[in-house]
């Protein structure tokens, strides 16, 4: 009787922590766990975990996995082809263009050599690494 109770908390241990490491949460007022991730929705009873065997609970736990891996990549390229993902892009290429402009006229400004004026050599340096910085980003 003992082992086969010990045997039961095991398998109970076993999957929830498969569940657990995929995301979910124990909800136990509703007796079930839930995951709500990428606009979709997995709810897992505690019925499931105690009564599938383990060829069943293996082959859900492959489908969510496989589920979320597509709902996964149809999310990102969801926001990627979105209009406030293309506008953010282009914004901030704009400023990498706008900081490389200011940083690249300040670097110019501090090479002028005029009479009575030294060269900041370390301020000139800090500047180039600036730049070579953002036109590599550009």
């Amino acid at each position: 009787m003992n082992v086969v109770i010990l045997k039961f908390i095991g398998v109970m241990n076993n999957r929830e922590l498969d569940l657990l490491k995929l995301g979910f949460k124990k909800n136990e007022h509703q007796n079930s766990y839930s995951l709500s991730k990428y606009g979709e929705e997995w709810y897992i009873d505690f019925w499931n975990i105690t009564d599938y065997t383990d060829q069943k609970w293996n082959i859900l736990i492959e489908d969510i996995k496989h589920d979320l891996s597509e709902f996964k990549k149809q999310f990102f390229e969801g926001v990627r082809d979105s209009f406030g993902y293309k506008f953010a892009v282009k914004e901030n290429k704009k400023q990498i263009r706008d900081n490389y402009n200011k940083y690249n006229s300040w670097l110019q400004e501090e090479q002028i050599l005029k009479p009575g004026k030294r060269l900041n050599l370390e301020r000139i340096k800090e500047l180039e690494i600036k730049v070579q910085t953002l036109q590599e980003l550009l």
